[in-house]
Order: C-alpha cells, then sequence, then structure tokens
C-alpha cells in the first residue's frame, strides 16, 4: 500500500480552524445530552488524525495548556509547516506526528491513552483500509469515558454540490497538469458559468463558499449573544453553563497569537485567534491580526489614527509578499479603501472582547 493510500498528497491542504474539535465545544456537546463529560480541570491527552497543516491543533493546544496534544499527517509539507507553527509558538505540549493511520493502529508509536480522538473530513477521504485502521487506533488508544469527534461527509448533505465536484474532476481530466494549476483551471472555468447565469450556481448559494473559501457564515457580535444569554436566563428559558476558561494561564495562547498576528504580512492562511476563555479560537480577518501585532508591539498605542497608520503600512508589506492577482488586488483596494471606519470599529468593539476572552 501506498504510504498517501486513499489521501490526496501533492498539494497541501488549506490551513483552517474547526471550533467543533475543541475539548470544550465537545464537553458541553456531551453535558446537552446527559453524557459525562470528560473533566477539563485536570491534565487531559488528546489525538487530532489527519490534521493538516495543523492549525487547529496549535489553537487547542495553545488554549488549554494543561492539556497533551497530538497530532498526524501523511503529508510531509504538511507535517513541516505544522512544526514550524508550533515551534513559533512556543508550544510545548504539541507533538506532531509524519506517519499513516496503518501504523497508529499497530501501536507503532508510543502513546499514552487518549480522553479526545478528533478528525475532520478525513474519514470520508480515505480508503475503507484506512477507515479501518482509524478504528482499530480508536480501539487501541481511546480510555473509558473518552470522546471521539469524526466530521465526514454524506448524504443527503453534500447532495448540492456533487454536480460541482463532477465539473471540477471532468475539467481536471482533460487538462493535465499540477494539481494546483488544475484547481486554478477548473476554479476559472466554474466562475465562467456562473457568469452566464446558469441555475445550479442560483439555486445553491452555498456553493460559491466552496470556490472561494470565504464564508458568509453569520456572525452574531459576542456582546449581543452575550444580551441574549442574559435575557433567556433571567426569563428562566435558560440554564447558563460556565466552564473554567477564564483560569486558564493565558500565556501560550497569547504567544501564539502573536506568532499567528506576525505571519499576517506574509499570507493570509491562519485565521483565528486562540481564547484560553473558550477553550479553541476566534476567527480574525487580516485587519484584525494586523491590528493585533500593533497592540502587542506598541501597547502604549491606544489612538485609531496610529493604529491606521501603522495598519497601512503592513498592509503595504502583505501586498508586495502576497503577490496578488487582479482578483485580490481589487478586494485588497476595497479593503484599503474602507480601512479608516474598519479599524475604527475593530478598536471600539473586538479589542475588548479579546481582552475579555484573554486573547489580547
Amino acid at each position: 500500500m501506498d504510504w498517501n493510500d486513499g489521501y490526496v498528497a501533492d498539494i497541501a491542504y488549506p490551513a483552517a480552524f474547526f471550533p467543533e474539535q475543541s475539548p470544550t465545544h465537545l464537553s458541553i456537546a456531551c453535558v446537552l445530552n446527559g453524557v459525562e463529560p470528560v473533566p477539563l480541570d485536570r491534565p487531559f491527552t488528546y489525538f487530532e488524525l489527519g490534521a493538516g497543516m495543523g492549525l487547529t491543533a496549535s489553537v487547542l493546544a495553545a488554549s488549554h495548556p494543561h492539556g497533551r496534544f497530538y497530532a498526524n499527517d501523511f503529508q510531509p509539507a504538511h507535517v513541516a509547516s505544522a512544526r514550524a507553527l508550533a515551534e513559533a509558538g512556543e508550544l510545548d505540549n504539541l507533538t506532531l506526528l509524519e506517519c499513516s493511520f496503518a501504523d497508529l493502529a499497530a501501536g507503532k508509536i508510543d502513546l499514552p491513552p487518549l480522553d479526545f480522538i478528533t478528525m475532520y473530513g478525513v474519514y470520508s477521504w480515505v480508503t475503507p483500509e484506512n477507515r479501518r485502521h482509524v478504528v482499530d487506533f480508536i480501539a487501541r488508544y481511546l480510555k473509558p469515558g473518552g470522546i471521539v469527534y469524526v466530521n465526514y461527509n454524506a448524504m443527503p448533505g453534500w447532495a448540492g454540490a456533487l454536480p460541482l465536484q463532477r465539473i471540477v474532476l471532468e475539467h481536471a481530466a482533460r487538462h493535465p497538469a499540477g494539481r494546483e494549476r488544475q484547481v486554478a483551471q477548473a476554479r476559472d472555468f466554474v466562475n465562467a458559468l456562473i457568469a452566464t447565469g446558469i441555475r445550479y450556481f442560483d439555486d445553491n448559494p452555498a456553493l460559491r463558499h466552496r470556490l472561494d473559501s470565504l464564508a458568509a457564515a453569520l456572525d452574531v457580535p459576542l456582546a449581543q449573544a452575550a444580551r441574549l444569554a442574559a435575557l433567556l436566563a433571567s426569563s428562566g428559558h435558560a440554564t447558563l453553563f460556565l466552564l473554567d476558561g477564564a483560569l486558564t494561564d493565558a500565556r501560550p495562547a497569547r504567544a501564539l497569537n502573536r506568532t499567528i498576528a506576525r505571519d499576517a504580512v506574509h499570507g493570509d492562511q491562519y485565521q483565528v485567534l486562540a481564547s484560553p476563555v473558550l477553550g479553541g479560537g476566534l476567527r480574525a480577518g487580516l485587519v484584525q491580526r494586523l491590528i493585533y501585532t500593533v497592540l502587542t508591539d506598541r501597547p502604549d498605542v491606544s489612538d485609531s489614527d496610529t493604529v491606521l497608520a501603522a495598519v497601512r503600512q503592513k498592509l503595504e508589506r502583505y501586498r508586495d509578499a502576497a503577490g496578488c492577482d487582479s482578483s485580490q488586488a481589487a478586494q485588497l483596494a476595497a479593503l484599503t479603501a474602507g480601512l479608516p471606519q474598519t479599524v475604527e470599529a475593530i478598536l471600539r468593539l473586538r479589542v475588548p472582547v479579546w481582552r475579555a476572552l484573554q486573547v489580547l
């Protein structure tokens, strides 16, 4: 069997943070369903299978410094990138492994019994043999009362995306090239189809997210959510469930956040900041992360004009480093045009949330 059997290995998977994999999120899910959660006020062990670029594992390790985290991936480039991020973020509680599911299932890697085992998507993408290895790994290492999280593609939820998948695969088959070139060509072809106004894309608007990776998710401000929670609790329609994240050492999360934010001038791949209070991370766009670097590098700065000037300089560096194409250049120009309002809003609304959640 090839080392990458059933797994795309010639192109890097985009870095992303998946909050559903957080021990805090999983513990709340257990409580809501009447299942005893894994205690998070003491040391615990966690393994992410198929961790890709390692962003989720890194954010979770930073926001749970008393946990011991492990993650693996098949692709050397993924593991190298993940290790670089963990090293820069000074994460001494995260071990990143370049190994196969077969090796893990056979016990070839020295691991402790595990409280959490999670995977995002990968169970759908690998061969039946590798899925058996995953099941064997869980049977070997999961503690009694441990939690397994499996995210997978299934019908009918993915029915709407199947025609798009077919279009991309057949276009790639007819245009042999490197994987990255094939993806770019297929994206251009699909965008041309969208421009013709065919109904498939009008009937499935969520597909646009899969093309440009810019999710149009509902983003309820934290203050609004807090007011809603307080109203529901005071009226007897909800009970507040408070975790002990506020007692967690915030230094590892802030160290990783500084690393992620400083990387923003070189690219836009790490779109999250870690929070020990949440036990996970908050989505953070490019401007938010640039502002974070300004506030951490110059903690005495508070006025919006100084922050705006510093962010403008960093955006120039980002433009030069990213090598934007025409579409990205247009998006960056639009972002720059509204920058004064964006910076003022982030300083007024987002930064207080960061401080309350120990992100900053």
